[in-house]
């Protein structure tokens, strides 16, 4: 009996400090616990914190808009694929302006080495 109590109390605090662990990260908590009105009102704030940390600086206006519209967009999808899968950590990376076909492109695959051109 003291054995199944010991046991019990063990899963139990194994438990509570998994659950205290996964929220300790205010991205991947952002990305999963607020409401999507709340989540989208701090979107340019996170984007804003995303561009200082990882050096982003966009060419014009419209780069920046289309770039804020991706990293909402990925936010968006980080959400649902964390609610489908509660065990992975999903949130903000350095790819998080990256469109997946970008990401595709530049990242994944085989690249070739381009051909040196001889200038005489």
């Amino acid at each position: 009996m003291d054995r199944l109590f010991l046991l019990s109390l063990l899963a139990f605090a194994l438990f509570s400090s998994a659950i205290a662990f996964s929220d300790d990260d205010p991205l991947i908590r952002q990305v999963v616990s607020e409401t999507d009105d709340n989540h989208m009102l701090n979107a340019e704030h996170h984007f804003s914190l995303f561009k200082s940390k990882y050096g982003k600086i966009y060419a014009s206006q419209e780069e920046h808009d289309h770039r804020l519209k991706v990293f909402k967009a990925n936010l968006r999808r980080a959400r649902r694929h964390q609610l489908l899968d509660p065990t992975a950590e999903h949130g903000i990376t350095q790819f998080s302006d990256l469109t997946p076909s970008e990401f595709r492109r530049t990242y994944l695959g085989l690249h070739k080495p381009r051909p040196k051109l001889n200038a005489q």
